[in-house]
This record gives structure tokens, sequence and C-alpha cells, in this order.
């Protein structure tokens, strides 16, 4: 699958942004976080990827999107991928959200870790290594991914005031 010069570039800038991002969180973070309660997380991650990926190459970059509108807003903590209840509307209803796509991808990969590491395998660490495994698929660069990130349990408050424009600049982010 070929896709242009142009989002294999946007897609290795905004890897490489979010990478600088998260590298000023890794200091409790390894990269072996699950090498022994889930040996095969990046594996079970990387497979569900590329069979995602397959069957519809637009998920690749609905991922990296989801990972960005994730981290941009308190960090990455899997808040995005909260659903509403009736006590606190999910970031997933704000306007600027609500074109995200590639949900159903972190729940195939969740299912399938569960399936082998049961309640071990944040969503937020998800999020990361499906990022990264998205811009190596579109033949950006391949990165270790400093791993341990919990899982939050409340959604982000004003989380679209906190998103950059999309018709912004360098500058603004």
């Amino acid at each position: 699958m070929a896709f242009s010069p142009r989002a294999v570039v946007v897609a290795s800038v905004a890897a490489l942004l979010l990478a600088v991002v998260a590298e000023g969180y890794h200091g409790e973070f390894t990269e072996n976080y699950y090498d022994t309660t889930c040996p095969d997380a990046q594996n079970i991650v990387r497979t569900v990827m590329e069979r995602s990926v397959a069957a519809n190459p637009r998920m690749a970059p609905a991922i990296l999107r989801l990972f960005f509108h994730d981290c941009f807003v308190n960090g990455c903590d899997a808040s995005v991928l909260l659903n509403s209840t009736d006590s606190m509307p999910s970031e997933k209803d704000d306007l600027p959200n609500a074109s995200l796509a590639g949900f159903d991808v972190v729940d195939k990969i969740k299912e399938e870790l569960e399936k082998k590491c049961p309640a071990t395998v944040s969503c937020a660490d998800v999020l990361a290594l499906a990022s990264r495994d998205a811009v190596a698929m579109l033949g950006g660069p391949n990165w270790s991914v400093f791993l341990g990130r919990k899982d939050s349990l409340y959604v982000a408050k004003n989380a679209t005031e906190e998103l950059p424009d999309p018709k912004g600049d360098l500058e603004q982010l």
C-alpha cells in the first residue's frame, strides 16, 4: 500500500512531536514494563494494527490522530476513549473529537490483550504502541516506546479548548 510522501512526512513530524512530549514523562516508564506480566503485548498490538490497516488503510492515520487528541489534553491517559455516563460527558462528544476514528481498532487490540493478559495493559499504552506502529506502517520511523502509563478514570474538562485549531500553524502547537 502506497502513501503520499506528504502523508509520511506529516505522520513522522506528528510522531516526533508526540515522542518529544512523551519523553518528558518516562521517569517511571520503561521499555520492558510488560516483559514479565504480558510479554506478547507489543506483538499483539502490532498484529491487530497490521490486520486493521490491511483491511482499511485509513486506520493508521486515524490511530495517530486519536493518540494526538488524547495526549494533547492532560497527557497520554486514554481519557479520549471514555464513554459518556449520566454524570460525565465524554471527550468523544466534543466537536473537534466528533470525527475521530479508530476506537474499534483499540477495542480489538484490548480484546486480544485481555485474552492473554487480563487487566494488565493500559489503554493509554495501547494507544502509544498502536500509534508507533501506525507511523512505521506509513513508512515513517520506528522507535521504542516507554510503557507504564495509567488510564484516566475521568474525562478532561474543556478538552476541546486545549486542542489547536486544525488550520493553525506549527507556532500554534
